[in-house]
């Protein structure tokens, strides 16, 4: 595919995502695609502690191959990158100056189950895909309580 060169400035690889032995097939975790091939005078990362936004100019195409992503050996595994991540999100949100309060966090726990399980289509992973979309919600619940904390810190 590459020996005449490259037709496009990057590409995406699909990501097979797993829980301990589990493959995640729906909720949005597969086919999952993440550009891992460009060209790098075209990409670049937001300045960001965590999970930055990448910047890219160009054509992408999405490759048919699968990258394998053992994610999490365990439940365990994934909450202890739950509880990373949103002290992440949390500082980030006071940084950003973001207003959030009670309400908004249950319309987004909401919202988000409803999109991970519902929309799509979680639910057909059975368990595993009821505990992804509770997941999903509690990653909003878990930054906002770190934020409420920083928050309550901030303005004593």
């Amino acid at each position: 595919m590459f020996r005449n060169g490259l037709k496009y400035e990057g590409y995406n690889i699909p990501h097979r995502n797993y829980l301990g032995k589990y493959w995640i097939r729906h909720g949005g975790w597969y086919p999952n695609a993440k550009l891992k091939l460009f060209k790098k005078a075209n990409f670049k990362y937001e300045d960001s502690e965590y999970h930055p936004r990448v910047f890219f100019e160009g054509q992408t195409h999405t490759l048919k191959g699968d990258i394998i992503h053992y994610n999490y050996p365990d439940f365990h595994s994934l909450f202890a990158k739950l509880n990373h991540q949103t002290d992440f999100e949390a500082r980030k949100w006071i940084r950003d100056g973001r207003r959030m309060n009670f309400a908004i966090c249950l319309r987004k726990m909401w919202t988000r189950f409803v999109k991970y399980y519902f929309i799509k289509w979680g639910l057909l992973d059975g368990f595993v895909g009821f505990f992804l979309a509770i997941y999903s919600g509690m990653y909003q619940f878990y930054t906002y309580c770190k934020y409420w904390e920083i928050k309550k810190k901030i303005t004593d």
